[in-house]
């Protein structure tokens, strides 16, 4: 399957696959020597391979043999200023990559499961904000905003690179909005609270959202 989405944002080119391989395309193209270790589970390990396989499509000299992981899990490279994120979620995964600057990514199955759970990420204030924004873009359902919420504080999390951050307090959203090119789908998210500094945007393609986040030196 080529590319789903393809962009480049504040400088990070970012990369989305709608996954219809086997495991062996995707190892035929990634390094054996010194390989990240995968997950046992079968789709978790095809979901891994294919993240690390746009990193590779990102930057084909990506140093795997640096990869390290985190006390919280996040992978990262040792002494290496680039940084990276990666995301799945059923058969699409995708990554982003910059070159100084933290980054965070986050794909989302669109799914009413986000509607149950929203009183864990969002607050009253946060809810209306949601509302009002989908009174403006009716083409858009409210399943489908709420999920780009939890992508964009998903994404948000992720680019902070800290432990203990609740999604309500620490990154409430105080705007969501398209951006100029209102065509293009995309869509600007402002974050309070820790995620200030972030630049954050989010897209809603298909039955999937997609959320990136930038720390705002980047």
């Amino acid at each position: 399957m080529p590319v789903f989405f393809q962009h480049c944002l504040f400088g990070s080119p970012l990369q989305v696959w709608k996954i219809e391989e086997e495991e062996a395309f995707f190892h035929s193209a990634l390094p054996t020597d010194t390989p990240p270790v995968l997950p046992a589970h079968p789709a978790r390990r095809l979901q891994s391979l294919a993240g690390r396989f746009l990193l590779k499509e990102l930057n084909p000299d990506f140093p795997f043999d640096r990869w390290q992981v985190d006390e919280f899990g996040r992978p990262f490279l040792q002494n290496d200023p680039m940084f990276f994120s990666l995301s799945h979620t059923n058969s699409y995964a995708a990554a982003m990559l910059h070159p100084t600057a933290p980054v965070g990514i986050d794909v989302e199955q669109v799914s009413e499961r986000v509607l149950r759970i929203r009183k864990k990420f969002l607050s009253e204030t946060e809810e209306s904000i949601l509302q009002s924004f989908g009174s403006r873009f009716a083409h858009l359902s409210m399943t489908a905003i709420y999920t780009l919420a939890w992508s964009a504080k998903e994404a948000a999390y992720k680019a902070l690179h800290q432990s203990g951050i609740d999604f309500i307090n620490d990154l409430p959203i105080v705007l969501i909005d398209a951006p100029v090119d209102a065509a293009s789908n995309e869509y600007t998210i402002n974050l309070g609270g820790k995620g200030q500094d972030l630049l954050v945007r989010g897209w809603v393609m298909s039955t999937i959202c997609l959320a990136v986040g930038v720390e705002g030196r980047g």
